[in-house]
């Protein structure tokens, strides 16, 4: 039978606890506790393990749910989720609130794909999974058609997790930062709009879509952030428009230039300064519900192809599937955000003010974003 003792030579004065292991051997180890009462839990249950063990019951399972005992009995907390499904759980629940809407959907996308891939595999303790479950799940976008840079994306997702589950010390090493990235080979590289080809996006445009192209070009903000601006983002008498970016949550106050200012004057104002400013777009971004919004991307590319710019998307099958490239010449909304960007920079504003202006974190993002006029090389 168990029994709890102090060893008078003990400085720290923890209670021990003897009990006799599996084959009979007696032992005393010390609780490190200084409160009887959970001392007594702590002997009591390993006492309960040892018996479990020399009759066989000792599982895995029951094994964990001891330490976890134990564990919350000294801590005063749960022990850290250590199956890989348990984890992603937790994960997640710490994720979404720290992360944009878009990011954790994202992540909830990846954790549900990567624990049906390893299927009954994701009741296993984390420290279970190695580089080949990792390699396996990048491979299987390959073997499903989808796009080799989908396949990375779920990649960085995974990594991030085993690197928090590192950090907390449920794992010792992360297997995902063994496993490299798929190479995506030569893609088409994404320039800025010229103004002859805003001109004629500009063109064939209506009105709302006029508005917010003009509002990409002149703040180079996201597609998703323009589209659910209200009258209360605006401030027509000082010629700001203020907003917090879903991405980064970066609070800007941007002053307007003549034409958005002038397209924003004509627009006729209600009472309700929660009223979009533009309605449509507004209401495609309120459907997507926190995802990407792909229904306003698609829209910007009929724009762009009835203004000649690129072709006009199919639904024929083109290639070997989803994963081939569509010959758009890279040109997208988020061009606009790269067209603000160079235009100040070539302008000879400083680099420093079009980096706070447009909201990139760093030099090396915003010159990323930067296509540089001949005409400003020159000495």
């Amino acid at each position: 039978m168990a029994s709890l003792h102090k060893d008078p030579r003990n400085k720290k004065q923890f209670w021990q606890c003897a009990f006799t292991l599996p084959g009979g051997k007696r032992t005393i180890r010390s609780t490190k506790q200084k409160d009887r009462k959970k001392a007594e839990r702590i002997c009591f249950e390993w006492e309960q393990a040892a018996q479990k063990a020399e009759s066989g019951r000792l599982t895995e399972s029951a094994a964990r749910r001891v330490i976890g005992d134990i564990y919350e009995l000294a801590n005063g907390s749960r022990l850290p989720a250590a199956t890989v499904e348990a984890f992603f759980e937790s994960w997640l629940a710490k994720k979404t609130p720290e992360t944009a809407p878009a990011t954790a959907q994202a992540y909830a996308d990846t954790s549900a794909r990567f624990l049906a891939y390893l299927g009954e595999r994701k009741g296993l303790e984390m420290s279970r999974i190695g580089k080949s479950d990792i390699a396996g799940f990048r491979d299987s976008f390959a073997k499903r058609g989808l796009a080799k840079g989908t396949a990375n994306v779920a990649l960085k997702v995974i990594r991030s997790a085993f690197t928090e589950a590192q950090r907390d010390g449920i794992v010792s090493e992360n297997p995902a930062v063994l496993v490299q990235g798929v190479k995506v080979g030569e893609t088409t590289k994404r320039r800025s709009l010229t103004n002859e080809e805003i001109e004629r996006a500009l063109a064939v445009a209506n009105d709302e879509w006029r508005g917010i192209i003009l509002a990409g070009c002149y703040t180079g903000q996201r597609l998703g952030d323009i589209a659910q601006l209200t009258w209360e983002n605006l401030n027509l008498a000082q010629g700001e428009l203020k907003l917090v970016t879903t991405k980064g949550k970066r609070q800007q106050i941007l002053p307007l230039s003549k034409p958005l200012l002038n397209y924003f004057d004509a627009l006729p104002a209600g009472d309700n300064p929660k009223q979009p400013l533009f309605p449509a777009a507004h209401a495609a971004k309120l459907r997507a519900k926190g995802k990407k919004v792909g229904a306003l991307s698609n829209q910007f590319h009929a724009i762009l192809a009835k203004a000649g710019l690129v072709e006009k998307r199919t639904h024929k099958k083109r290639g070997s599937g989803r994963g081939v490239p569509r010959a758009t010449g890279g040109l997208c909304f988020h061009c606009l955000r790269r067209s603000a960007t160079s235009a100040m920079i070539n302008a000879g504003i400083p680099r420093a003010v079009v980096q706070e202006f447009i909201g990139h974190d760093s030099v090396e993002v915003s010159e990323h974003y930067t296509d540089i006029a001949p005409s400003s090389m020159q000495a």
